[in-house]
């Protein structure tokens, strides 16, 4: 059972998004959920980092309720700022905020969680990998902004964050891939030109996506840079189709 299905909650997560993606509850979409929910996991396997087991599960939703919270009090925060702050009023900074974690999985969910939360934004890493850059919408004091990071996110026990990026790494990549599936039948069953090629740059979008995980998975920023390729290329294929639908020709 375990060689069938190496990540049971991979498994039960995909068969549930494939139910509300296709909203009917019948025998042959579970048919179907249940084919999509063994494959993926076993053709996405080379990309699966280190499988964790999760000590501390109390601590991840501590966590992850932590930041729940805090984003929704940023984005009434933003908004404050936005709507109401004059703009000559608008303290906006650049933050270096100094690293005391060293697991690359802890730096990556700590610098994800930054930008994930509106008002902030993480800009670069030092080349030591002692440090992250990070932008502030509205920092009049950037030292207290410095020291709440510090005391909110990375005082956390680092083997939280440990074990919260495989996890989110295997959904999202599970994730990726049913997009991609629902695209290819997407793209056989679309009755006109215009429906394929939104599939197509829809696909590049995934395509893009499952590249940048792969490279926080393998810890390397080489992929990135081929993840800018990719949406280069996909930028001007897109539009070099829609050129030649609506004027007949690519170059004038």
């Amino acid at each position: 059972m375990k060689r069938l299905f190496p990540h049971p909650f991979l498994t039960l997560t995909l068969i549930v998004f494939w139910f509300l993606l296709v909203n009917q509850w019948k025998v042959g979409s579970l048919v179907m959920a249940l084919i999509l929910a063994t494959v993926i996991p076993h053709l996405t396997s080379a990309w699966w980092p280190d499988r964790p087991r999760v000590k501390r599960p109390f601590g991840l939703a501590a966590y992850a309720l932590l930041v729940l919270w805090d984003v929704i009090v940023a984005n009434f925060q933003v908004a404050r700022i936005v709507l109401f702050m004059p703009r000559d009023k608008i303290r906006s900074a650049w933050v270096t905020v100094p690293l005391d974690l060293r697991a690359p999985e802890a730096i990556t969910l700590l610098a994800g969680t930054i930008t994930m939360t509106p008002g902030t934004l993480t800009a670069d890493m030092s080349a030591c990998g002692r440090a992250l850059l990070i932008h502030s919408l509205h920092a009049p004091d950037p030292d207290a902004v410095r020291d709440d990071i510090k005391a909110r996110y990375e005082s956390r026990p680092e083997k939280d964050f440990r074990m919260i990026l495989p996890y989110a790494l295997l959904f999202m990549i599970g994730c990726i891939c049913a997009a991609l599936i629902l695209n290819l039948i997407r793209l056989f069953t679309a009755h006109t030109v215009t429906d394929r090629i939104l599939t197509l740059d829809t696909m590049t979008v995934n395509a893009l996506a499952l590249v940048v995980l792969y490279g926080i998975s393998a810890g390397t920023g080489l992929y990135l840079e081929a993840a800018i390729l990719l949406a280069l290329t996909g930028f001007v294929g897109t539009v070099a189709y829609c050129k030649y639908l609506l004027r007949g020709s690519i170059i004038e």
